[in-house]
């Protein structure tokens, strides 16, 4: 395995070292988990471009950077945040609202709504300092960090972060929002490393909205992971955009586990950040699970977005699909990488994939690479991957109706990512994302 070794930086080392070495360790579970995750990652190093997985995204920049921790504290902050809501998006219609300010919660932005009995949100640090047992249950059990740096990083780091507990039958309307807010303050680089953890108990029917913002142009480097429980006969609708600065470093993974007759989606929505790598690995460890994956990075200029997902059948009769869409602009670069894996008793597994991208210009550049890993004899598993400009006919037609080109490229561009937006059930988090992307592409036109 290619790596960056972060002991060869002796500068960078120091950094993480000193900054490992002064922060509270909290009870002996914790403490144990964040020193063993701190000695995975001076053992891995980064990974380079010459790993296989990360072929197509170099991560130097990041590795030979210095980053100081980020205020936990701004003035102002709530009046920042009303700032930046856009028209037609109503706030108030989530369920909660959890907000974090460099991965630290910040409870007089945040709101818990009127939730049912026995719904449980709120600050990791706060339930780890009460001694919360299905937080010491969790955390850590899913997305494990022994091979992989980014996650062992962000353990040996953890501080706070987001809890979401839904117990037993219970049923919420409207998304809860988390909304992890960057700043880099005097504009020295900044490190962030949010956790979530959610919890969905048996028969429970939910969903979390997780979004990513900037409140400066600043270089910031964020990585975040989040841990998803869902128990037997449970529905987890998990949306997670990325807004952030075109100075930003992003790389994010999302882990989910799912019990017997469970249902799993995930929407992972990329449009901001300068470098942006999103894994995603759902394990599915129960017979009659429904898992959907889907995806959408709409980019522009020189970003560079790379989704890597894990779709791992463990048991029989599980059925995913997985749906994912790019589009790029200007010198833009995107990378999809998608492996579906179906275990040997994993049989009667109905798995498709799809990747789709769209380029809108001649200097943007796309790499697909699907692919289907089998060891059982009674499955269905279809792949596919397209790269495409816009259909001249079609541009042609909507022209010959009186619309002017680029309101026309609009609009065919948006019919594009239609398909992924109206996926995301939550009637605010999509009008969110089209208020998003209609504003961006007008802004062309």
């Amino acid at each position: 395995m290619a790596t960056i070794d972060v002991k060869e930086t002796s500068e960078v080392f120091e950094s993480y070292l000193r900054r490992f070495e002064q922060q509270q360790q909290g009870p002996q579970w914790l403490a144990q988990a964040r020193r063993s995750a701190f000695d995975h990652f001076a053992e891995l190093g980064f990974p380079s471009h010459r790993h296989e997985e990360w072929r197509h995204t170099n991560v130097a920049p990041i590795a030979k950077t210095v980053f100081q921790a980020g205020a936990k504290f701004v003035d102002g902050l709530k009046d920042k945040l009303q700032q930046l809501t856009l028209p037609g998006v109503d706030w108030s219609a989530a369920a909660a609202r959890l907000v974090f300010l460099n991965g630290h919660y910040v409870a007089g932005a945040s709101s818990h709504g009127n939730l049912p009995e026995g719904v449980r949100l709120g600050s990791l640090a706060e339930l780890v300092a009460a001694g919360d047992a299905v937080v010491e249950k969790h955390l850590g059990q899913y997305a494990a960090g022994k091979d992989q740096a980014f996650v062992a990083l962000n353990t040996a780091f953890l501080a706070d972060g987001a809890f979401i507990e839904v117990p037993r039958g219970t049923a919420i309307e409207g998304a809860i929002e988390v909304l992890f807010v960057t700043t880099s303050g005097a504009g020295a680089p900044t490190a962030t490393f949010p956790r979530v953890l959610v919890v969905a108990g048996r028969e429970s029917k939910f969903s979390v909205a997780e979004s990513y913002i900037s409140l400066d142009e600043n270089v910031s480097f964020t990585n975040a992971v989040t841990e998803v429980f869902v128990a037997e006969n449970a529905s987890v609708e998990h949306t997670r955009i990325g807004q952030e600065n075109r100075a930003a470093w992003h790389i994010g993974k999302v882990q989910s586990h799912q019990e017997r007759d469970s249902r799993f989606t995930s929407h992972v929505v990329a449009l901001g950040g300068s470098l942006v790598r999103h894994n995603l690995h759902a394990v599915l460890n129960g017979e009659g699970v429904e898992t959907m994956l889907t995806g959408l990075f709409a980019i522009d200029g020189k970003q560079h977005v790379d989704n890597f997902t894990i779709l791992d059948h463990a048991k029989p009769h599980g059925t995913s699909r997985e749906f994912y869409k790019g589009i790029l602009d200007g010198q833009a670069e995107g990378v999809f990488s998608g492996r579906i894996i179906v275990r040997e008793d994993a049989q009667h597994t109905d798995a498709i994939q799809s990747n789709k991208n769209l380029l809108l210009s001649d200097s943007g550049k796309i790499e697909s690479k699907p692919q289907l890993e089998i060891y059982a004899d009674d499955v269905r598993c279809t792949h596919g991957a397209t790269v495409g400009q816009i259909d001249a006919q079609a541009l042609f037609y909507l022209q010959s109706r009186g619309i002017g080109k680029d309101q026309a490229r609009s609009l065919l561009t948006y019919a594009f990512a239609a398909d992924v937006l109206g996926r995301i059930s939550d009637e605010n988090v999509r009008h969110k994302l089209e208020a998003v992307l209609f504003e961006r592409w007008n802004a062309k036109s």
